[in-house]
């Protein structure tokens, strides 16, 4: 995971996170054993189709939002372990994702105060 930070203001900071691709398919896997519970797939049990076929029907898109709400949180925190001697979360960040592509690392920026 790769991390840069700058102070905004005295009291707002940015930090750019990079997600690995390896790291986001375990929360893509994730988001598909939810998601695959509540689409119905034809000729498949409800929760039972692979996820090869569940995204050649619906599209990957299906799983980045859940999957980007799993990981995003989880690198920022790991992000702020990293940059603890220098700053200090104290609220809820705002999150903007910059890049999602496949076989390529997830790129986000958190803004906290």
């Amino acid at each position: 995971m790769k991390v840069t930070a700058e102070k905004l203001s005295n009291i707002k900071a940015e930090a750019t996170v990079e997600i690995s691709p390896e790291e986001f398919e375990a929360s893509m896997d994730k988001a598909y054993r939810i998601v695959v519970k509540k689409v119905n797939v034809p000729g498949f049990r409800k929760g039972k189709a692979p996820r090869k076929i569940l995204e050649k029907m619906y599209g990957r898109e299906i799983l980045l939002d859940d999957a980007l709400q799993d990981a995003v949180p989880k690198a920022f925190a790991q992000a702020l372990d990293e940059l603890k001697d220098e700053y200090t979360c104290v609220s809820e960040p705002e999150y903007e994702v910059l890049e999602v592509e496949e076989d390529k690392p997830v790129k986000f920026k958190a803004i906290f105060e």
